[in-house]
């Protein structure tokens, strides 16, 4: 009986582990950013910067306000311009800028981010974002703002995490060890 008991105990626990897994989002993550153009990092205007996924925005001087919830994230502009072409400032690891953003979430690694049906900034596509498992870059070069506030709007999946993956496969494989003892006593 008190095998029985251990063995429900594990298998709740594996569930909730799993549940908690695949839960994975950016809800409390800190997010970094870094504006790069003319050939490097642009040190002002609130960059480089950070925000909280799901409770704060950061702003890059008036061009725009960045913020998250738990599987997206938000770029507002305000109206009018064009972003300038720029010598390559940021070419690193398949990551790639001419005059935009690097993103760096270091709890959740990124492992796909697609641009949402809800962007409206004219001719930004796939080829705009690189990304890599911590890193996500977006290059915004030549790419207009419209005459209303334009929406770059990417959702971002996140990995499970290999720790939590791993502590999954070991409760599963003393389970499975329990319920055997069990069974050939």
């Amino acid at each position: 009986m008190k095998n029985h008991i251990l063995l429900v105990a594990l298998v709740v626990a594996t569930l909730s582990f799993s549940a908690k897994a695949e839960a994975a989002g950016l809800l409390g993550d800190t997010i970094n950013w870094q504006y790069y153009l003319n050939g490097g990092p642009l040190n002002l205007g609130g960059s480089p910067g950070s925000f909280i996924a799901g409770s704060t925005t950061s702003t890059f001087f008036t061009t725009f306000e960045i913020s998250a919830n738990d599987s997206q994230i938000i770029f507002n502009f305000s109206p009018g311009g064009i972003f300038s072409t720029s010598p390559v400032s940021y070419n690193v690891g398949g990551l790639y800028i001419e005059n935009g953003i690097l993103l760096t979430d270091s709890l959740n690694p990124f492992s796909n981010v697609t641009i949402d049906a809800s962007t409206t900034m004219a001719g930004f596509a796939p080829s705009n974002v690189t990304f890599n498992s911590s890193q996500l870059a977006i290059n915004f070069a030549g790419l207009p703002l419209g005459n209303t506030n334009t929406l770059v709007v990417l959702n971002v999946s996140s990995a499970v995490p290999e720790p939590t993956s791993l502590l999954l496969l070991g409760t599963g494989l003393v389970g499975l060890a329990l319920w055997r003892r069990n069974h050939t006593a």
